[in-house]
């Protein structure tokens, strides 16, 4: 299984290493990496996420990663698609899943 990325989850990824940069830049970039790294090792194990409260009829999950949802679907055949990454504490806007 490969990770694909929406145009929307990279921008936020973005925005998250910019916040945390204001700080500490290595910080931030760690933390990016972290949140890229969790996302491959998903690759492995695609269902391991829980189905998102929100939403628990569709076919979204999420694994939360030091304080940030990472929000996904399993696309078939063999393609993990990261929908978005947010906060966990913010609350999740329907218009960020319904692309």
């Amino acid at each position: 299984m490969r990770a694909s990325w929406t145009q929307q989850a990279l921008d936020r990824m973005v925005e998250i290493e910019e916040y945390i940069a204001r700080d500490n830049p290595a910080a931030g970039e760690a933390h990016i990496d972290l949140l890229f790294q969790r996302v491959e090792a998903l690759t492995s194990f695609a269902h391991r996420g829980r189905r998102l409260p929100e939403r628990p009829n569709d076919d979204l999950r999420e694994i939360i990663v030091k304080g940030y949802r990472i929000i996904y679907r399993v696309r078939e055949p063999d393609v993990l698609e990261v929908i978005t990454v947010q906060e966990g504490h913010r609350l999740l806007r329907d218009d960020e899943l319904d692309r």
